[in-house]
């Protein structure tokens, strides 16, 4: 007899958003990997469905390191995967457990649930089919330009996951760089207090710093209508490439690479 691993999603707020199928098949396995042994434990109590099922920590220090364990306990019986809240893979660990169950050829269920990102979207009022994810964002200046800079080239709404305690930090650093980029930010989705913020990245940033900022956060940038100012960026390249001495020859064959227009840079490097 063939065993499975079903892959479960937990509620990200309300505990009244969990499915009837996740609430069946906890129930009844008795192996459940999760990232958090206490916080799973205590989530099948609130659900009455604590049934002294073994619980084995997996988190993302601890995953490549649990699939011997995986794959001795899988040949006995079904096992589950939980994390602490939302759905697994997703800026959370199981990812590599599913490949690993894959390539082993061991049967993956995905049971799935509420998204923390489907349902911000969802929420946000804002028409977005075709959007960029980069689970948390980034903490330093020059990875967030690269961010800001994706989104805006690519013309695409960005989604974030963020801390309590850096939300307010993070969106600064945006208002330095696009000060009236719109921003849509939300706290405690599905629960009885969640908090949707709109407006500028500086009117976000006002609101934050008036509020409790406690709870987990997701964020969306909508870079559709911001244009970037190419100028400082052809005027500084073109500097240095007059310092090591370039024809402008050469100028113009190496403005591809900087995916430049090779003409505008050709005009920069002429003025100098």
């Amino acid at each position: 007899m063939s065993y499975q691993l079903f892959i479960c999603s937990i509620p990200i707020g309300n505990l009244d958003d969990i499915t009837l199928s996740v609430t069946s098949c906890l129930k009844k396995v008795t192996v459940i990997f999760c990232e958090d042994t206490r916080m799973a434990k205590q989530f099948l109590f609130d659900h009455s469905i604590w049934n002294n099922q073994r619980l084995i920590r997996m988190d993302q220090y601890k995953e490549k390191e649990s699939f011997e364990l995986f794959d001795s306990l899988i040949k006995e019986c079904d096992i589950a995967f939980i994390t602490d809240a939302g759905s697994p893979a997703i800026s959370d660990p199981g990812a590599l457990l599913v490949n690993h169950a894959r390539i082993t050829n061991v049967s993956v269920k995905v049971l799935g649930g509420i998204s923390a990102l489907t349902t911000f979207l969802s929420g946000a009022g804002v028409l977005s089919n075709d959007f960029y994810f980069g689970g948390f964002f980034p903490k330093k200046e020059g990875d967030i330009a690269k961010a800001l800079d994706l989104i805006i080239k690519s013309k695409l709404v960005g989604v974030w996951f963020e801390s309590p305690k850096r939300i307010l930090r993070a969106l600064l650093n945006v208002s330095k760089l696009y000060p009236a980029i719109k921003v849509v930010a939300a706290k405690e989705l599905t629960k009885s207090y969640e908090l949707f913020l709109r407006g500028s990245v500086l009117d976000v940033c006002d609101q934050l710093s008036k509020l409790d900022t406690r709870g987990e956060w997701v964020f969306l940038l909508d870079a559709r209508l911001i244009k970037l100012d190419y100028n400082q960026a052809y005027m500084s390249l073109a500097a240095n490439l007059k310092a090591i001495g370039l024809t402008s020859k050469q100028v113009k064959q190496l403005a591809p690479l900087f995916d430049l227009n090779k003409n505008d840079l050709y005009d920069k490097f002429q003025q100098l």
